[in-house]
């Protein structure tokens, strides 16, 4: 079955689907922590291009870890653009500026939004992005001053910071005798999936990689792999070129 090429522009929510019938034999074949130690080895990597200071290795990886986080949230049944629309609603989710983010400055303004008049108000007078590109612009208004202070290693740390965040959302769900209600552990899971996103994002526009490009190239007809569509790699195939170690494994 042929997937139809996509667009430069299409939305998040088309990407998300377009990898779900790319990848749907090894979504099921893999459970939602195994998928959740790829999107650690390809974040390594994206890690070991900043260290580097290498783009053509930012190149290889970052796209591979969207194309994990979005294949994360489609096994635990979560929609990243409507989860990001109602975390991030055009405004910093901790400060709620919408510009300029204060949260350094002005940590005592951190309140993550939660109340839903107050997300639906805020959606009211926004435009949620409609491209890779379009949130890339939209998390730079946001966040741009902030992120040079950072820098592009702190980028990094943050992003595996709410990786970890994801990790413990996701064993919470998984285990038998949970401390949280499921309803808690599902709002949990939105929240840090976004959150991940957020900063991949940031650091995406910290390096000026052009996400939506590099994943086209990669994904747009086929596996990157064994080059069908959809997909017949063995589920935990790894090619060697984004091996992380053991190169002759």
């Amino acid at each position: 079955m042929a997937i139809p090429g996509l667009r430069s522009g299409w939305n998040l929510g088309k990407w998300q689907d377009h990898l779900a019938v790319l990848y749907k034999e090894q979504n099921r074949a893999r459970s939602p922590l195994e998928t959740l130690t790829r999107v650690v080895e390809m974040g390594s990597g994206m890690a070991r291009g900043v260290r580097e200071d290498d783009p053509d290795v930012l190149k290889l990886f970052a796209p591979r870890t969207l194309s994990w986080i979005l294949g994360l949230s489609t096994q635990l049944e979560v929609n990243l653009e409507e989860a990001l629309w109602n975390s991030y609603p055009g405004v910093c989710t901790h400060c709620h500026d919408g510009a300029g983010c204060s949260c350094r400055v002005h940590p005592e303004k951190r309140r993550r939004l939660i109340d839903k008049n107050e997300i639906q108000s805020l959606q009211q007078k926004m435009t949620m992005p409609q491209s890779l590109p379009d949130w890339q612009a939209m998390f730079k208004r946001i966040y741009s001053t902030m992120n040079r202070t950072l820098g592009a290693e702190k980028c990094v740390l943050h992003f595996l910071e709410e990786l970890g965040e994801v990790s413990e959302a996701i064993r919470y769900k998984i285990a038998p005798d949970s401390p949280y209600p499921a309803e808690k552990i599902d709002v949990m899971l939105r929240n840090e999936l976004s959150d991940l996103f957020a900063w991949f994002i940031g650091l995406t526009n910290m390096k000026r990689m052009e996400i939506d490009a590099y994943m086209r190239d990669i994904y747009e007809y086929s596996c990157p792999e064994c080059g069908k569509s959809p997909c017949t790699c063995h589920p935990y195939h790894v090619h060697p070129q984004v091996r992380l170690g053991g190169k002759g494994v």
